[in-house]
């Protein structure tokens, strides 16, 4: 009995509330929900040492349940475990001022990166386990944020 409840509160978790269930695009929603964690952490005022260390022990906690989550429904990386592109947008958007424009190029990029592999990201799927799973998503999460810095240093330059 105990198995089975800590079995369906991880696969809870990994798959953000049973929404990476959702037979649609569930990565994408998964992004959307992290967008919607982003919109309450600009109304939140955190120091940037707060902000770090929140979003880097959710992934050392999202490692463990990506990994314990991946083994239960005994399938590498399955797609219903939707927690790495959560964790993936918030490192794309860690830092970067809150606005329109950058909320919408942060979640097309994030997701084209994310969708597309390119440069090492597919690579980084051939580890195994909680970090493999996690490893591309945030590969493409740190890509997009060193873009959306560099426009945001082009932009000033121009002008």
């Amino acid at each position: 009995m105990g198995f089975k409840i800590a079995r369906s509160f991880i696969i809870y978790l990994a798959s953000l509330s049973f929404v990476g269930y959702f037979p649609f695009f569930p990565g994408t929603l998964g992004t959307l929900l992290a967008l919607l964690a982003y919109l309450y952490l600009s109304k939140v005022t955190l120091s940037v040492f707060w902000y770090g260390l929140i979003l880097v022990s959710l992934i050392l906690i999202g490692v463990l349940i990506c990994h314990l989550a991946e083994k239960f429904l005994s399938e590498k990386d399955p797609p219903q475990i939707i927690l790495d592109e959560f964790l993936g947008y918030l490192v794309a958007v860690f830092l970067i001022p809150f606005d329109l424009r950058n909320i919408v190029a942060s979640f097309l990029l994030f997701r084209f990166l994310d969708i597309s592999k390119p440069f090492f990201i597919k690579k980084l799927q051939n580890i195994s386990g909680g970090i493999g799973i996690l490893a591309d998503d945030l590969a493409a999460g740190i890509i997009t944020n060193l873009i959306l810095r560099l426009s945001q240093l082009l932009e000033k330059l121009i002008k």
